[in-house]
């Protein structure tokens, strides 16, 4: 338990200081609608035309690729 608290603070501290995911994303995220995953890990949004690396995302960061 340890060990996975360390790894999501990793992915928490650089998402809070450059990833702004704007509220249309975020409700994306939730609603598993609108995303779409590209090659090495990496989330498109359709509607806002943004590419992020799936990791820098804490809540998808320890979920499978066909979470979506």
């Amino acid at each position: 338990n340890q060990v996975r608290m360390k790894a999501s603070l990793y992915f928490i501290i650089p998402q809070v200081a450059t990833l702004r995911l704007t509220s249309c994303e975020t409700s994306n995220i939730a609603n598993h609608k609108g995303v779409r995953f590209g090659k090495r890990n990496q989330i498109y949004f359709k509607k806002t035309r943004r590419k992020y690396d799936k990791l820098a995302i804490p809540t998808l960061a320890d979920s499978p690729l066909t979470y979506f």
